[in-house]
C-alpha cells in the first residue's frame, strides 16, 4: 500500500508526483538489468551527469587558494644588457576602481600571487591597467602594463600548436571533455632574481609578482611549455595554453584518458575551474572549431556573423571582413576565386570603388559558407589520395581519404597563387609543383615516377623532393578534377623565394647534429691548425701569408 500527501490547488497546473512516490505506484520503474532503447535513451542522462559529478569530485581543489604549487614549475625572466630603468605611477583616471582594487590587492596577496616590495631597490616600476569584467562590473581585471619592460626580456621561444596539429591524432574519436586552467599563468612560480622587473606601480605602496603575470611578452609560450611537458605521455590529451582537450573512441578510453589526466594534474599541482570545465560531450567548441564524432566545422557563430554582415564602406572595413572569412576558408573549396574581387580592391593605391562585380563576390562569399561543412579527421593509417591541378595563375589541391566502407572522406583543401617566375614554368613543370595516390589532368605529369623518361632538371629536382613519400600518379581529366578551380584560387600571395631553395635550406638544417654544444665547437676549432689558420687570415684580411699558418 502506498501512502502520499495530495495537494489540489484552483489554478490550471501540471500535475507533479515526486520520485519516491512514482516508484512506489509502479509510474516509473528503474531496473538495472533492463536494456531497452528507451532505457538506454533516458539513462544515457543520468549517467553522463554521474560520470560529471564523480569527475567533479575527483578534480583537484579549486578553492581561493588553489593557485598554489609545487616547486618544480618555477620560471626565469631573463634580461638583455641592462637599461637604465622606467618608472611608471598608477594614473588618477582609476580612482573610482580603487576600492575594487584595493580588494583584488588583498585577495592577490592572500592567495600568494604578489608581494609588497619592502626594503628593495628597483629599477623596474610599471603601470596597471584596470578594467571592470564585461560580465560583472562589480569586478575588475587587472593586468600590468609592461610595454618598456618587454623590450628588455629575452624572450622563451615555444612553438605554439595549431588546431590542425591537435586534431591529426582524433581520428575515430567519439566522446570529448574540456578543462580549463584556473588562474592560468599564475600557476607558474617566478625565479626570486625575476620578480623585480614585474614590480608594479599603486596608490599605496610597490608590489612584485611572485607568479607569472600577464602582460610579459613569453608569459603565453611559457605556460604552453610547462603545460605541454606536464602532460607528456598522456594518451587522447591535448592542451593550448590552458584549455586542454581529452577525448576517446569509446566511452572507456574517454574515461581511462581523462582519469589519467586528472591523477596528472594532482601530481603536478596545476588546478582547473570547474564551472569552466566540461564533461563527456559529443561535440566540443575548441578554439573556433566544433569537434564531433563526424569531424570539424567551424564554429556557427561566427558562420552566422559573416552571414549577417553587411557591406563594407571603406577598405578598412573590407579587411575586417577578409579577415573574419578567412577563417572559415578552408571550409570553402573557391574561396579564393569568389574573393578575388575583393582582394583586387584591398591592394595598394587600387582607388575605392564598390561596384556590382564586388558585391556579387560579397554576397557569394556568405552564401558559399555551409553550416554543415564539415573535415573528417585525418587517419594515418588509411588510403590517401591528394587531387591537384595547375592553372596559370594557382595551385590546388584537395586531400581525401577513404574510410572502412570504401566512402571518401575530405581532409582537407588548399590552394595558393603562384610567383611570377612560377608562371613561366611550362604546363608539365606547373602540374609537377602542385604536387600519396596524386591525381592529375595532366598526363605527362606521369614521368615522374618513371626513371627511363627524360626529364627537365627541375622535374628532376621535385622528383627527388618526393623519394621520401610513397606515391602514385594518376590521370583524371580536367572535366573531373575538383582540383581544376582551387587551381586558379589565390587565397595567398607568395613571394619571389624559391622554394626549392627553402628546401635545401630546410635539409641543410635537420643534417646538422643539434647535440653538439656551441663550447664543443670552440674547442675542435682552437685543435684544428687549418681553422686556426683560416681564422687568422679573416681577422688580418690577408690571405697570401703563409706565416698565418704556422
Amino acid at each position: 500500500m502506498t501512502v502520499a500527501t495530495i495537494y489540489i490547488t484552483a489554478s490550471q497546473y501540471g500535475k507533479l508526483v515526486s520520485n519516491t512516490t512514482a516508484q512506489q505506484l509502479i509510474l516509473i520503474k528503474f531496473d538495472l538489468n533492463s536494456v531497452s532503447q528507451q532505457a538506454v535513451q533516458e539513462g544515457d542522462l543520468d549517467r553522463k551527469a554521474s560520470r560529471q559529478t564523480t569527475t567533479q569530485v575527483q578534480m583537484p581543489t579549486t578553492t581561493s587558494n588553489s593557485t598554489s604549487c609545487n616547486g618544480e614549475k618555477m620560471t626565469k625572466v631573463c634580461t638583455s644588457t641592462p637599461d637604465e630603468g622606467r618608472i611608471s605611477t598608477l594614473l588618477e583616471e582609476y580612482a573610482d576602481l580603487f576600492e575594487g582594487f584595493e580588494k583584488w590587492l588583498q585577495e592577490s596577496q592572500d592567495n600568494d600571487l604578489i608581494e609588497p616590495v619592502v626594503n628593495k631597490s628597483t629599477e623596474w616600476v610599471s603601470g596597471v591597467v584596470i578594467v571592470p569584467k564585461p560580465k560583472n562590473p562589480d569586478e575588475i581585471r587587472v593586468c600590468g602594463d609592461y610595454r618598456r619592460v618587454n623590450e628588455v626580456i629575452k624572450r622563451k621561444h615555444h612553438p605554439m600548436p595549431i588546431i590542425e596539429e591537435l586534431t591529426d591524432d582524433m581520428s575515430n574519436a567519439a566522446h570529448f571533455s574540456r578543462l580549463d586552467l584556473r588562474s592560468g599563468y599564475h600557476q607558474i612560480v617566478l625565479n626570486e632574481e625575476s620578480r623585480g622587473i614585474t614590480t608594479f606601480s599603486t596608490h599605496k605602496d610597490l608590489f612584485q609578482w611572485k607568479r607569472l603575470p600577464f602582460g610579459i611578452n613569453s608569459a603565453s609560450e611559457v605556460f604552453q611549455n610547462a603545460n605541454q611537458h606536464a602532460l607528456q605521455g598522456l594518451n587522447g590529451v591535448k592542451n593550448i595554453v590552458d584549455d586542454i582537450i581529452v577525448w576517446g573512441r569509446t566511452q572507456k578510453e574517454h574515461d581511462d584518458n581523462l582519469q589519467a589526466l586528472l591523477q596528472r594534474l594532482r601530481e603536478t599541482g596545476l588546478t582547473a575551474k570547474k564551472s569552466k570545465c566540461l564533461f563527456n560531450v559529443d561535440s566540443l567548441w575548441f578554439y573556433g572549431m566544433i569537434l564531433s564524432k563526424n569531424g570539424i566545422r567551424p564554429d556557427q557563430e561566427k558562420v552566422v556573423a559573416i552571414k549577417n554582415t553587411p557591406a563594407p564602406n571603406n577598405v578598412k572595413e573590407l579587411r575586417s571582413f577578409l579577415g573574419l572569412v578567412n577563417y572559415c576558408s578552408k571550409f570553402i573549396p573557391n574561396f579564393s576565386t569568389i574573393t578575388a574581387p575583393l582582394r583586387k580592391l584591398d591592394r595598394k593605391k587600387v582607388p575605392w570603388t564598390w561596384n556590382a562585380s564586388h558585391q556579387e563576390a560579397f554576397d557569394q562569399v556568405k552564401s558559399s559558407l555551409s553550416e554543415q561543412c564539415t573535415f573528417a579527421y585525418y587517419h594515418p593509417n588509411r588510403s590517401t589520395s591528394v587531387v591537384m591541378d595547375a592553372s596559370p595563375v594557382g595551385l590546388g589541391s584537395i586531400l581525401v581519404q577513404h574510410d572502412e566502407q570504401g566512402i571518401l572522406k575530405l581532409i582537407a583543401f588548399a590552394s595558393r597563387a603562384i610567383t611570377v617566375v612560377e608562371q613561366r614554368y611550362c604546363q608539365t613543370e606547373r602540374e609537377a609543383l602542385a604536387c600519396f595516390t596524386l591525381y592529375a589532368d595532366h598526363q605527362a605529369l606521369e614521368i615522374l615516377n618513371s626513371a627511363k623518361a627524360k626529364q627537365s632538371a627541375r622535374i628532376q629536382r621535385w622528383a627527388l623532393r618526393l623519394q621520401q613519400y610513397n606515391y602514385k600518379v594518376k590521370y583524371r581529366p580536367g572535366t573531373g578534377n575538383p582540383a581544376d578551380f582551387l587551381s586558379r584560387a589565390q587565397i595567398n600571395e607568395p613571394s619571389g623565394q624559391s622554394i626549392a631553395k627553402e628546401y635545401i635550406n630546410f635539409v641543410t638544417e635537420q643534417a646538422i647534429p643539434r647535440t653538439i654544444a656551441l663550447s664543443e665547437v670552440q674547442e675542435a676549432t682552437k685543435n684544428n691548425k687549418e681553422l686556426q689558420s683560416v681564422g687568422r687570415a679573416l681577422q688580418s684580411g690577408n690571405w697570401k701569408d703563409k706565416s698565418l699558418s704556422a
